[in-house]
């Protein structure tokens, strides 16, 4: 089930789709020696201006010109059909398996009270009764009568396990039979006794669902949720595993499933930095100890580390680590030449995650820790002056426009939790403006996947003067997200790059700026994705795009 996070996700998937991948092979580079000649389209390349034809072999970019230039190259010829071609963005920070869970699962994202929520657990419980029931989503932001609680789930669904995620998947409520499931849970830190579950009461509860999925369910979650990355044009994602959503086996499985629908996968293990920790980044070839390691929470669930208290309640959340633990962390990450990062939100918490850095810098030299290219995930409520050391460090920040617009406007979530200070959040232009890196995400589940809303998301922000310029928020959905995985090859139209591409079709009229890309003004409709190529793999077509005919030969560029 498709949920949505705003006006912005409003991106149209087309009908008539499918996914053509090759299921259990290997889609990192696509070995096919014929040629594939994309023709009849707009280019988006800055190498050649007025391209409207591509030629791809061996899963690069072989040449690039027009469709006069095209029609001496030989190979299968795919007709864009007017399409506008542009390489495929990146979710910098998604959780797979998760994800494809929620969308398997009740989708609690549009309830409008907890009445509403309870009556579905009600009909769906009496309708498969005795079936684990879970749902993500559900926000008690605006809801006129609070969350439910386990008493009343209890009620709705009698007898039966319930896990119902509140949308920032840091804290759930979860009914009396789930509850029993859990060994010692009402000792845990964050456990209430009306079904409310944060820290680790919230991560025990999560491992004991986890543990009621096979790992072929859990496969598919996996599959569901990356077949949907590839229908908004999005050809690489940012896996952040963690054991507080699922175990370290879930990242083999959301890489086999990289594998099979052509999808590029870049895991990272959300885990401090210890002999046996690092072993695992290079037994697992992943990128990094980065993504999850949480600093602190959210301010959804109150657990965002602040300087100073929540408006709405007496603390300042959750701290997870303190600073010289964090130190610790990122100093042996870059002595070890690992990618490094953390979950940080509130200020308090990104002072911590700021300074772990810093240390680092201190320990280690500045030149190691840039080469390392460490990442901070959402840093929402950034202190600018802090900015421009992160700048100077090579710090990518991995930010979520899409949190900002479900939750940055007046009177909602933000400004309950913060008052005033609200309009701190989510400083896109001033981190831009200090030269910091920045590589656009979903955080998936949290807010869908999704392309052009998260780009229009980043340019129109909710407090005036924070959101990028279309180009800078296209870079940082793209060509960014890239090089804060590693990659400094894909994110262009260029000869010689990974022909990891996306093919959209422009609503009529689209405004174009002077970079000929889409305006996005608010009430323009956006680009919908008509195919994904990942290193020269057809992913995710309509299918006239794979009518063409095959050429003879070896690809000759002109």
């Amino acid at each position: 089930m498709r949920r949505t996070a705003g006006a912005y996700d409003m991106a149209p998937v087309p009908d008539r789709t499918r996914v053509a991948a090759s299921v259990g092979q290997d889609c990192r580079m696509h070995t096919d020696p014929t040629p594939q000649i994309l023709h009849g389209g707009q280019v988006r390349s800055q190498q050649y201006s007025g391209a409207t034809a591509v030629a791809v072999q061996h899963g690069r970019i072989v040449a690039i010109g027009t469709d006069d230039d095209a029609a001496s190259w030989s190979g299968k010829r795919i007709d864009l059909r007017g399409a506008w071609l542009t390489p495929a963005f990146v979710d910098a920070h998604v959780h797979a398996c998760t994800a494809g869970e929620a969308m398997t699962s009740l989708d609690l994202a549009a309830m409008p009270s907890a009445a509403v929520l309870l009556d579905i657990i009600a009909r769906t419980a009496q309708r498969h009764p005795g079936v684990l029931l879970t749902g993500q989503g559900w926000d008690d932001s605006a809801w006129p009568d609070g969350r439910p609680t386990r008493a009343a789930l209890d009620r709705a669904a009698p007898a039966t396990m319930v896990l119902l995620e509140r949308t920032d998947c840091h804290s759930a409520v979860v009914s009396t039979a789930l509850a029993k499931r859990v060994p010692g849970l009402r000792e845990l830190d964050g456990w209430h006794e009306d079904g409310f579950v944060l820290r680790d009461a919230h991560d025990a509860c999560r491992q004991v669902l986890s543990s009621l999925y096979s790992a072929s369910e859990r496969l598919g979650h996996a599959r569901t949720a990356l077949r949907t990355a590839l229908q908004y044009g999005i050809g690489t994602v940012h896996e952040c595993g963690t054991p507080q959503l699922g175990p370290l086996g879930d990242l083999a499985l959301v890489g086999q499933a990289g594998e099979e629908l052509g999808v590029d996968v870049i895991r990272y293990w959300g885990a401090d930095a210890d002999a046996d920790s690092l072993s695992l980044v290079h037994q697992l070839g992943l990128a990094g100890l980065a993504g999850d390691l949480d600093i602190d929470g959210t301010m959804g669930s109150r657990t965002a580390w602040l300087r100073e208290p929540y408006a709405d309640a007496s603390h300042r959340g959750t701290r997870y680590r303190d600073l010289p633990e964090a130190a610790a962390h990122v100093i042996a990450c870059t002595r070890a030449g690992v990618q490094a990062g953390f979950h940080c939100i509130g200020d308090a918490g990104i002072d911590i995650a700021v300074g772990a850095i810093r240390a680092a810098v201190e320990a280690c030299g500045i030149a190691a820790v840039r080469a390392c290219r460490h990442r901070l995930e959402h840093v929402e409520m950034i202190d600018l002056e802090l900015a421009a050391e992160l700048a100077d460090w090579g710090v990518y920040a991995v930010v979520q426009p899409l949190f900002d617009h479900a939750w940055g406007a007046p009177g909602r979530l933000y400004e309950q939790r913060l008052g005033e200070r609200y309009t701190q959040m989510n400083p896109f232009s001033g981190l831009a403006d200090a030269g910091v890196r920045l590589a656009l995400s979903s955080d998936a589940p949290v807010t869908p996947f999704s392309s052009w809303s998260m780009v229009a998301a980043a340019v129109h922000t909710a407090v005036p003067g924070h959101g990028l310029s279309v180009a800078t928020a296209v870079d940082a959905a793209t060509r960014q997200g890239y090089r804060a995985g590693g990659d400094d090859a894909s994110g262009v139209i260029e000869v010689g790059a990974p022909a990891t591409l996306a093919a959209w079709d422009l609503p009529v009229p689209t405004p174009l700026d002077a970079e000929g890309l889409p305006r996005l003004d608010p009430d323009d409709p956006l680009p919908a994705c008509v195919a994904t190529m990942v290193r020269g793999r057809l992913a995710y077509t309509l299918d006239p795009w794979l009518a063409g005919d095959v050429g003879p030969g070896e690809f000759a560029a002109p």
